[in-house]
């Protein structure tokens, strides 16, 4: 299960691997969008320790998708890999968005601005 501020995830759940990764792409020691610019650049990639990546995979005539991944040994969670909508990578992101702001006020006027920049 993950918890994140006002997130709770139960292990098992379609989205469990997508906020696990975005845990950690979004930093309170960087501005907040230092990684997130990586992945919501039409193809970019991210990725880091301890064993993730958020990729941003593009199609033709669409938005695109993105595949998660996260080494399992760290995570907890199987299947490794999997893969979201643009949609649902906009939403889980403006929700861990809102969450760090939450566990982290100081932070909040940057979380606005990243969610404005981005049309979260």
């Amino acid at each position: 299960m993950i918890k994140w501020g006002n997130i709770i995830i139960p292990s098992g759940n379609k989205f469990e691997l997508l906020y696990w990764a975005l845990m950690f792409a979004i930093s309170p020691t960087r501005p907040i969008d230092n990684w997130i610019k990586s992945f919501m650049t039409k193809g970019g990639a991210i990725g880091g320790d301890p064993g993730w990546e958020i990729t941003h995979v593009v199609t033709d005539g669409t938005s695109g998708y993105y595949k998660i991944w996260a080494d399992s040994e760290i995570s907890g969670i199987e299947p490794d890999e999997a893969s979201y909508t643009a949609e649902e990578m906009r939403k889980a992101l403006n929700e861990s968005l809102l969450a760090f702001a939450e566990q982290y006020p100081e932070k909040s006027s940057e979380v606005k601005e990243v969610i404005k920049r981005y049309n979260l």
